[in-house]
């Protein structure tokens, strides 16, 4: 559907890119207008979706961009590290996260729309994305975060995948968390993160240290 679209020269595609994923993430998906968009890329709508189909296409296409540019550039700097703390190296990748979406607001905004306010035309497609990334995710997990923890640190009992699944969750449900108390500001979190990162310390000093006085 979009491989005309990727064999524009390079100049021209991230012009088009460009201004479609200002417009989505100003507006959302329900308000953004193509007509809008073709006027400032300067092209037709019937040319707009030649590349695309329709205004849903776009925004899945958009979609998909912002997952993997974040996941990309995220992932790279995680090559550099050389920390070897399990735990410090998922706080790191908390930081690295949001210095990424810093970077690149509009994508953010895309994904956050995309998840919290997910148009029911689109659930059907936007869950598939998030299988598929999520498969991609785990495999990068694994190389940069899981073989990490070693199983002989753990206290009698616990089995890697065990702490691992646990720890998955605990910071699966405080993103979620965060990001329901900031709906509709969620730069505000990229702008001053240290709410986000007080919360994952309390929750990673409990899982390493427990909660009764010894």
């Amino acid at each position: 559907m979009t491989s005309a679209f990727e064999k524009l020269p390079d100049e021209k595609k991230q012009r088009i890119l460009a201004i479609c994923i200002e417009e989505f993430a100003k507006n959302g998906y329900e308000n953004t207008s193509t007509n809008r968009i073709i006027q400032r890329a300067g092209i037709s709508k019937g040319l707009l979706f030649h590349y695309f189909k329709n205004k849903k296409g776009l925004f899945l296409y958009l979609v998909q961009h912002s997952i993997e540019l974040i996941a990309d550039k995220v992932y790279k700097k995680l090559q550099t590290f050389d920390q070897t703390d399990f735990f410090e190296r998922i706080r790191q990748v908390s930081v690295i996260k949001m210095n990424v979406c810093l970077i690149y607001p509009n994508e953010y905004q895309i994904l956050m729309k995309a998840i919290l306010d997910t148009p029911k035309e689109l659930q059907i497609e936007i869950e598939e994305i998030n299988r598929s990334y999520y498969a991609k995710v785990q495999d990068a997990n694994e190389t940069y975060l899981f073989s990490y923890l070693k199983e002989e640190d753990l206290r009698p009992g616990l089995t890697k995948q065990f702490v691992i699944d646990y720890i998955m969750n605990v910071i699966d449900q405080l993103n979620r968390n965060m990001l329901q108390a900031y709906k509709g500001i969620e730069k505000e979190l990229l702008v001053d993160p240290d709410p986000f990162l007080d919360q994952l310390n309390q929750y990673f000093d409990v899982i390493q240290y427990g909660v009764y006085r010894k």
